[in-house]
């Protein structure tokens, strides 16, 4: 792995325009761009997003600066009423901006039959245009229908659907346990069924009056990244992997996400993102 095959999850520049978030990216030395669309964390349209006049407008941008895109993450419920129609769009957009894969949530267990029937529709969309979608374990909530890698593994293994599999979300597998996970077992079971990585991190906050948790840059916080990578790096498996460092949230005692008061300066992302590249390289040759 090198350090340009990294991508940069967009959700990092919070709500900044596309052309300022680009430019950042560029600026941060990443090539590889992962488009976020993830309801409550940023804001968006759901009809004109997913326009193919977006995406080509995105395409267009992309391309001007030397960038391109592998995967976005379009997180819904897919065991809501309208998912495939909404998920559909979703798709289409991705094959439409060059991108092969596309990431969403699951849904909960009380809505598991319809999440399945709608998942098994959606990939046959999915095989025609040439992508997979990439389930992810949930940071917080319950009765999620994988709560981490173990279970979600068992999930894509029961399912056998070749355009469906995991996104593996480390970070999220440690707050859906409350911090009880033990990562060489998930990484394990996860790491076979994996189509793509999100790599983030927390360390807690500091100060009498704070309990929760910071976002932070990798390898600065509580997750035991060499675990992840030594495992990554055992299977033999080009795995894809993409930073995304929400570093405008925070996580509460309760691991729920919540908007920091304190906003990030452009200079202090920038910084957190080429941290965050150089020790992920680091922990990727020591392993």
């Amino acid at each position: 792995m090198q350090a340009s095959d990294i991508a940069l999850n967009l959700l990092v520049f919070r709500d900044a325009p596309l052309s300022k978030a680009l430019n950042q990216v560029v600026e941060s030395g990443c090539l590889i761009v992962e488009l976020a669309y993830t309801s409550g964390y940023a804001v968006f349209d759901e009809y004109e997003a997913f326009s193919t006049q977006s995406a080509k407008k995105i395409r267009r941008s992309l391309q001007e600066r030397g960038l391109t895109s592998r995967s976005v993450a379009a997180h819904m419920d897919l065991g809501s009423t309208n998912a495939i129609e909404r998920f559909s769009a979703r798709l289409r957009f991705a094959s439409e901006v060059g991108a092969s894969i596309v990431i969403t949530n699951t849904s909960t267990e009380d809505k598991k039959k319809e999440f399945v029937k709608n998942l098994e529709t959606l990939s046959n969309l999915a095989q025609q245009l040439g992508l997979i979608i990439a389930l992810e374990n949930p940071g917080d909530g319950e009765n999620n229908i994988f709560p981490n890698g173990e279970a979600g593994a068992a999930f894509i293994q029961e399912l056998g659907i070749q355009h469906v599999r995991l996104n593996y979300d480390f970070s999220n597998a440690y707050s859906y346990s409350a911090m009880k996970l033990d990562p060489l077992k998930d990484c394990s079971y996860a790491i076979p069924f994996c189509s793509s990585l999100h790599i983030k991190e927390m360390k807690r906050l500091e100060g009498e009056s704070m309990d929760g948790w910071d976002f932070c840059v990798i390898g600065e916080g509580a997750h035991d990244y060499e675990v992840l990578l030594k495992v990554v790096k055992e299977s033999g498996k080009d795995i894809p992997m993409s930073l995304e460092l929400p570093l405008h949230m925070q996580r509460g005692s309760n691991f729920l996400m919540h908007k920091r008061e304190e906003i990030r300066s452009d200079e202090f992302i920038i910084s957190a993102i080429k941290q965050s590249v150089r020790n992920i390289m680091r922990i990727w040759n020591d392993v």
